[in-house]
């Protein structure tokens, strides 16, 4: 029995001072008769989607920044296209893809469009759109990629794809009518979409009574006689897919579950297998009006969670079911003998009362945790380690608050969980937003494993880590050593995963070199080590130092991108130890202008890397000084690391190729060919002023090679540069070849300008002047 903190204190993202408010009691009776609507989408890339809520304006904006520290900005962005497409209508379903590039927006007439994001959050195109003529009750996308996922043994295994996938393109997704009609839509030969559909079992037009009924037998009632799901449930479980069904309208009132399951058989055809597996009649003088259906995440056998809402003389109250998918045997008797066949029972399991008020939302997390958010603003989250004691102010003994009601009166329209689950993302009625966090004040050596793991699987599969990155800044307010190691040891994991090593060895086998890495694994890694070294105020030095040798082959790339010539040839210059003045490279001439400002920043970040060196080894101390070198961090450490000093060597040589092909080739630029000769004088003054020559740069940078680190076992590729030290190296060796090299690598023209390196644009390939706002991109 372990009793519960006081709620965590919670984060509002913006503040609504006064907007229209409906009773409780037209949200009550909406939840009764329809699914409740999606207002927030969350991408696997953390960007978040916030659409209206009634009786709000039907704006919807993009909300991207820092959402789960509130550190930097807050970036909320209308989006207008998504708006005029579904104006007046309000939308219901709002849901991203895999990927987190296409989202699926859903109004109530049942107008469906896919948007994706092009360039940034201020550019979507429509991708496909499509009039279902009938409101939706649920959506899946259908996954396209396959995941990598921790095993029991520590090891990352590439997962086959859960489900059914679209085998003929990228996007594929399933809808869910208001009259049992199943939809796949897919994607096939660039941007054509087909579909095939079938009828759920169980539905048709609804029995009329005599009442309504006229002399011809026609309804009186209205021409919509059709049996109308106003409650439904889509889930995948272990590659199954599962569907719950109710009728609010329809009597005797039940819950029907199906198993589904999709085959394409040609590029324009397929078929849909729709399996009834148990129907449960639901008596509601005894439990009410069914307002949610829910399938619990990560939980074996299947758990369904049906929340039903009553109301006395103005008062709400909610009661909380979860029944089990089990399978029985039923015996038959025939003039035959006796036979038994399996079936599927739907098993009470536990169930609570919530007398507060409603419960107006849910969602359960991958591990089968239920979160629930009630009509009186207040939110609880079911623990199962945990059951509450003393004075805490709960609905049940296994729940305890995240938000109390006493900090709002207004309902939680909607909530949403963090890619990694540790905050939670909830909006209000009246457009008001905030987050609270999941994780306890009390971190375990479970939860740091957790988070090893986590940070490790986000690498692999391109998740967003940022939840879990504010959870560690956090955390090194108390215990900055722990947070060293868990990044260590995720790195370490990442290397080896990178490497196909064993991930249970206990050290790095061995540490490939650059050109044998991809570029966009190797980005991935420092924009993780970016993310948390720059909101820790003790790492500057290691944040700066990590943002350089990002840079470096991010530009290496940009000129090698801007050959002609061989690239096999290319390479094998850059491998030579020393500059071949002889060899001549050819570029792409409406790329050279491009080039000068990468040119100009790598000179620039030369004499900065030299005037740091310089300082640490060649300036002289007093006499008792007690200044240790080993023990300092520092920026010299660049030029130590094997692959921001190969990538800066590399540089170099394509700089003075570059220089000598703009001056010395006959070309033509066919953009804007009257600044050519404004180029060439350009380029031709930019290696004139430079106080050290790449030649004797590069003769520097190879002597560097020989200096080996005293160490016991490989450290992975960015171990250097997180500690930002010396310590392990031979002073000795580094001073000798400092002093033999002082005359052509420390002369006094690289002490002129003392100013800190400005930032650069490597995608705009231009410097960002000091007066413009910037944010550092980690993904």
């Amino acid at each position: 029995m372990v009793g519960i903190v006081t709620p965590k204190r919670k984060k509002h993202i913006h503040k609504l001072d006064s907007c229209a408010k409906y009773p409780l009691s037209y949200y009550y009776s909406a939840l009764t008769y329809q699914q409740a609507p999606e207002t927030l989408a969350l991408s696997s890339q953390s960007t978040l989607l916030n659409g209206p809520t009634a009786p709000c304006s039907t704006s919807i904006h993009t909300i991207a920044g820092d959402l789960y520290s509130l550190d930097s900005p807050v970036h909320k962005i209308p989006v207008k296209i998504i708006e005029e497409y579904h104006s007046p209508y309000s939308i219901h379903h709002l849901q991203w893809n895999q990927k987190g590039n296409t989202i699926a927006s859903i109004d109530e007439k049942g107008q469906l469009a896919l948007w994706h994001i092009k360039s940034s959050l201020h550019d979507w195109s429509l991708l496909y759109k499509l009039d279902l003529k009938q409101p939706i009750v649920a959506f899946h996308w259908l996954h396209t990629d396959r995941v990598y996922t921790m095993q029991d043994n520590g090891s990352i295994r590439r997962d086959s794809i859960q489900g059914c996938r679209n085998p003929y393109g990228q996007l594929g997704f399933m809808t869910v009518s208001v009259h049992g009609e199943i939809s796949v839509h897919y994607q096939h030969m660039g941007s054509i979409f087909s579909s095939f559909s079938t009828t759920l079992p169980r539905t048709g037009r609804r029995e009329i009574n005599k009442a309504d009924a006229g002399c011809y037998g026609m309804s009186l009632a209205g021409i919509d006689d059709w049996q109308r799901i106003s409650h439904a449930a889509l889930s995948l479980h272990d590659g199954q897919l599962y569907l719950a069904t109710h009728y609010a309208s329809h009597q005797p009132r039940s819950v029907c579950v199906f198993k589904i399951n999709v085959k394409f058989i040609t590029h324009s055809n397929g078929a849909i297998h729709c399996q009834p597996l148990v129907q449960m009649k639901i008596t509601k003088d005894r439990m009410g009006d069914v307002t949610h259906l829910l399938f619990r995440k990560g939980i074996s056998p299947i758990q369904l969670v049906i929340v039903f809402g009553e109301e006395k003389e103005s008062m709400f109250s909610s009661h909380v079911g979860i029944w089990e998918l089990n399978q029985s045997e039923q015996i038959l008797s025939s003039a035959f003998g006796t036979m038994t066949q399996d079936r599927s029972v739907l098993s009470f399991h536990s169930g609570m009362k919530c007398h507060y008020g409603f419960i107006s939302a849910i969602k359960s997390d991958q591990r089968g945790q239920l979160i629930m958010g009630l009509s009186d603003g207040s939110i609880f989250v079911s623990k199962k380690e945990k059951t509450v004691m003393g004075k805490i102010d709960s609905i049940d003994n296994h729940y305890y608050p995240i938000v109390t009601a006493k900090d709002t009166t207004e309902m939680v329209a909607d909530m949403i969980l963090s890619p990694n689950e540790t905050h939670l993302i909830y909006v209000y009625t009246s457009g008001k937003m905030g987050i609270t966090r999941l994780v306890d004040e009390m971190v375990t050596n479970e939860q740091v494993k957790k988070w090893t793991l986590q940070l490790t699987l986000c690498l692999c599969n391109n998740v967003d880590y940022l939840d879990i990155i504010s959870e560690l800044v956090r955390m090194s307010k108390h215990n900055e050593d722990k947070i060293d190691e868990i990044i260590h040891e995720v790195m370490d994991r990442y290397e080896k995963f990178c490497n196909e090593e064993d991930m249970n060895s206990v050290e790095l086998e061995v540490n490939k070199p650059l050109e044998e890495w991809s570029l966009s694994l190797l980005e991935r890694g420092y924009g993780l080590l970016m993310s948390l070294y720059d909101r820790l105020p003790n790492k500057k030095i290691q944040s700066i130092n990590l943002s350089r040798a990002a840079q470096l082959p991010l530009i290496l790339e940009c000129f090698m991108s801007s050959v002609s010539t061989d690239k096999e040839e290319t390479v094998r210059l850059l491998k030579q130890d020393t500059l071949d003045t002889t060899a001549n490279v050819v570029f792409i001439p409406d790329s050279l202008w491009s080039l000068v400002s990468l040119s100009q920043w790598t000179l620039d970040y030369l004499k900065w890397i030299l005037r740091e060196w310089n300082m640490l080894f060649s300036c002289k101390r007093p006499k008792y000084s007690t200044y240790n070198t080993m023990d300092q961090v520092v920026h010299a450490v660049l030029l130590l690391h094997p692959d921001s000093r190969s990538s800066l060597c590399n540089l170099l040589k394509m700089i003075y190729y570059f220089t000598r092909y703009a001056n010395t080739s006959n070309y033509q630029l066919e953009y804007i060919p009257e600044s050519q000769p404004l180029l060439q004088r350009y380029t031709s003054c930019l290696l004139d002023d430079e106080p050290v020559t790449i030649e004797e740069a590069i003769e520097f940078m190879a002597a560097l090679d020989t200096v080996d680190k005293i160490k016991t076992k490989v450290q992975n590729r960015w171990s250097l540069l997180l500690s930002s030290t010396l310590d392990g190296y031979n002073m000795n060796e580094i001073q000798l070849i400092t002093q033999q090299y002082k005359d052509k690598c420390a002369t006094p023209a690289i002490y002129l300008n003392k100013g800190p390196l400005y930032p650069f644009d490597v995608i705009q390939k231009s410097p960002i002047p000091q007066h413009v706002l910037h944010n550092t991109c980690t993904r």
